[in-house]
Order: C-alpha cells, then sequence, then structure tokens
C-alpha cells in the first residue's frame, strides 16, 4: 500500500472507477472538464502508467488513445525543395 507521501496514485492496484467514459473520468483525476489538453495529457498519461490501467474498460482505453493520438502533433518535416 503506498505511503501517504507517495505519488503512486490510489487506483495503482486495482480499477476501481465506474465510469467508462474519459469525459467523466477527468473529475476523477483532479482535472476540470475545461483544463488545457497538456493538463488532460499529463493526467491521462499517469493513469496509463498505472498497474490498473490494463483492468480499465476497453472502451476508456480506445478513447484514452484517441485522445493522445489527437493530442499529440505530427513530427515536423524539413520542406523539400
Amino acid at each position: 500500500m503506498p505511503s501517504a507521501g507517495s505519488a503512486e496514485p490510489a487506483f495503482a492496484a486495482n480499477w476501481s472507477l465506474p465510469h467508462a467514459d474519459l469525459e467523466r473520468l477527468w473529475p476523477h483525476l483532479g482535472v476540470r472538464k475545461d483544463a488545457p489538453r497538456e493538463v488532460k495529457e499529463i493526467k491521462l498519461r499517469e493513469l496509463m502508467d498505472a498497474p490498473a490501467w490494463s483492468a480499465a474498460p476497453t472502451d476508456l482505453q480506445l478513447q484514452a488513445q484517441r485522445f493522445l493520438r489527437e493530442t499529440t502533433p505530427p513530427p515536423q518535416t524539413e520542406p523539400q525543395g
């Protein structure tokens, strides 16, 4: 069990959140719905790094992956010419 000063989230041991929808999950991550995408990305990546993420509902995992794909900009390419 993590100590009080541990940075490990409370959901690290098992999936205990009732939500299978990313929009309803934000408050449980301490993120407001209108928070900047960068903040949401950080919190979402922290959740996805937790051992319990593998037990999260499949729909939620797919939504999270889609959110991160939309957040991450494509690599910059040099103009050719």
